[in-house]
């Protein structure tokens, strides 16, 4: 009994230790390295590769033996016409055509490099209709519609539509293109391949824009785009057919950059439209637009728009060159584009955003170039400097007088943005002495019941309203704005009659919170309440040296700053000759005759010297009877 223990014993420890050769896994691990995944992608691509082979192959094969059946019937029947002959002729042309094209996608399969955003059309319409089964995953994807038809005649020749559903407009299609080719006497024509294509483009359906597409990376474009794409069997060429229909929001009110007076129209999210609302307002053969592909996989168009003539080249060149070095997958929307295409993406932004086109309209006529992203409702203009942030349109609206007081009331609301917390605070903690008297003793009176610290009292409210501004921000409708108003007023009160707070710092804060939304571009009033805080820090820690060494570094990162070139504080630093971008001036200022001259135009007079003639002019009489 024991012995047979101590064997079994034996036995199982020789199993334990005994080499096994690996088996296969039957559960499912994800590669975890990179050379893992590699390896397990390389073998995905070489089965789905033999596959694809084997089914181009496979059609060919077909159309052959379809081919020799019909010769086999007219050589036992004996009866050979003119017309049996032309047939033949053709689809043994046809195969040659496919024969030639299956010899390269054969190489390229087996080199394991076949790449289908990039091969050409294929004259067989089973091989088109793999490839963008193939591309678009089909018939999982249920987006794409694939429609198939044939011209009838003596020689019936097919076609096959595709495109995805939700972006045509379908009544176009069908008015416009299907029955139109419904009714086209074909066998009348006797035409084939480009032939045939060549008659459809320029005298059945030249109305819709049709385009010849050769490659099937024009053909994915195309079709993501919104356009419908036409195969026709025999035809190295596909047409590519501008039916989009899809709903997008129309020519709206601007919401961010209000005014009392001048144009109300803001962009919304298609592209063309937006450019569209630009060339509205700007009337001239020299306004250009260039169009460029962002992302690998989810491709949009971004428009760089310009004033030939009066743009200076080397800018214009400089951003094209960043646009296209922007080599990523996808684009979500012109905000992080703008910081792809930035010298710093820390802090102040370098181009201007705006949802207004008679902003970018005034803003071409400079020399600035701008540029929008498809589905976003914002314009980007560069090159800026810091002045600009504070403009808005309704200055040139308005009268000198009133335009001036404006512009110098949002500078006043950057100062006080910027150093109303910090020097309060400095003022409290370290320069007391500086504080009139009566003030002082108020302020004393006020802090004796309140039980945190200067600092964290302003934080703490600072928070608060922060807190305030972004729920009105997130909460829909009309109600956002009572919550602000409320919340701000019951949050407060509640805050001095409990003893938190003081009232003079709760009047500290609510003046800051103000002053900040004074400056018209939002991503640069975001930056300056970031400020707010490091400012508020230092003045805590070393009184009023601290506040002026973080003005000092804001200083530094500011003259370092370019956008396309173009110094942030010019045109004082470096100083410049035109000085209109601070303030506003009168017309008839000298330096309102020139364009900015830290943008170096080709064209820098912006009017003539004798732009309103009618003053030297003589008043007109009252006609003698």
């Amino acid at each position: 009994m024991e012995q047979n223990q101590k064997g079994s014993l034996y036995k199982k420890i020789f199993e334990y230790i005994q080499y096994k050769p690996k088996t296969e896994e039957t559960t499912f691990v994800l590669p975890e390295t990179e050379e893992e995944q590699w390896i397990a992608y390389n073998k995905t691509k070489a089965k789905a590769s033999v596959l694809d082979c084997l089914s181009d192959v496979t059609n060919g094969i077909k159309s052959l033996s379809e081919v020799i059946e019909l010769a086999k019937e007219k050589c036992a029947s004996g009866k050979w016409t003119k017309e049996d002959i032309e047939i033949l002729k053709i689809r043994l042309e046809m195969l040659e055509m496919r024969a030639d094209e299956l010899e390269p996608i054969i190489l390229a399969y087996e080199h394991g490099n076949m790449d289908r955003g990039r091969i050409s059309v294929s004259s067989s319409l089973l091989e088109n209709k793999t490839t963008i089964e193939r591309l678009y995953h089909l018939p999982k994807n249920k987006d794409i519609q694939t429609r198939e038809f044939e011209l009838k005649g003596k020689i019936p020749v097919k076609m096959m539509l595709n495109y995805i559903d939700g972006m045509v407009d379908k009544q176009l299609l069908t008015l416009a293109l299907l029955q139109p080719l419904m009714l086209f006497e074909y066998e009348k024509e006797g035409l084939i391949g480009e032939t045939l294509t060549d008659k459809l483009v320029n005298n059945l359906i030249p109305h819709l824009q049709p385009l010849k597409i050769t490659t099937y990376q024009d053909v994915t474009k195309s079709i993501n785009a919104g356009d419908c794409v036409l195969f026709i069997e025999g035809s190295k060429e596909a047409l590519g057919i501008d039916v989009k229909g899809y709903k997008s929001r129309g020519i709206g009110k601007a919401e961010i950059e209000k005014t009392t007076r001048g144009s109300q129209a803001a962009f919304a999210e298609a592209l063309r439209p937006n450019t569209a609302l630009i060339h509205a307002m700007l009337q001239s053969t020299n306004l250009v637009t260039e169009l460029f592909p962002l992302g690998k996989v989810n491709a949009k168009n971004c428009a760089v728009m310009y004033v030939d003539g009066i743009v200076n080249e080397t800018a214009k060149k400089e951003l094209i060159r960043r646009i296209k070095g922007v080599k990523r997958d996808d684009v979500f929307d012109a905000g992080s584009f703008s910081q792809m295409i930035s010298d710093n993406k820390l802090q102040f932004p370098e181009n201007l955003s705006t949802e207004r086109p008679d902003r970018v309209v005034a803003a071409l006529m400079q020399g600035r170039i701008a540029f929008m992203v498809d589905g976003d409702p914002f314009a980007y203009i560069a090159p800026v400097n810091l002045w600009d942030f504070f403009h808005n349109p309704e200055d040139y609206e308005m009268r000198l007088p009133a335009a001036m007081f404006m512009r110098i009331l949002r500078y006043t609301g950057l100062l006080l943005a910027f150093f109303l917390p910090s020097i309060y605070i400095a003022l409290v903690l370290f320069h007391y002495e500086a504080i009139p008297t009566e003030i002082l003793l108020a302020i004393s009176g006020y802090r004796q019941f309140v039980p945190f610290t200067s600092v964290l009292e302003l934080l703490m409210m600072i928070f608060s309203f922060e807190l305030i501004r972004e729920a009105t921000l997130r909460v829909p409708g009309q109600l956002g704005g009572s919550i602000g108003i409320v919340g701000a007023i019951i949050l407060g009160q509640a805050a001095i009659s409990a003893k938190l707070v003081s009232p003079l710092l709760v009047v500290v804060v609510a003046i800051t919170g103000l002053a900040s939304y004074v400056i018209p571009e939002y991503r640069f009033g975001f930056a300056v309440r970031i400020t707010q805080y490091a400012m508020l820090l230092s003045a805590a820690m070393m009184g009023l040296v601290g506040v002026s060494i973080v003005l000092l570094l804001i200083l530094l990162e500011m003259v370092g700053l370019k956008s396309l070139g173009v110094p942030f504080l010019s045109p004082i630093i470096p100083k410049t000759s035109t000085v209109t971008d601070i303030l506003r001036v009168p017309n008839s200022y000298e330096n309102d005759l020139w364009r900015p001259d830290e943008l170096n135009t080709e064209r820098v007079q912006r009017k003539s010297t004798a732009s309103e003639s009618w003053r030297e002019e003589k008043p007109t009489q009252k006609e003698e009877e």
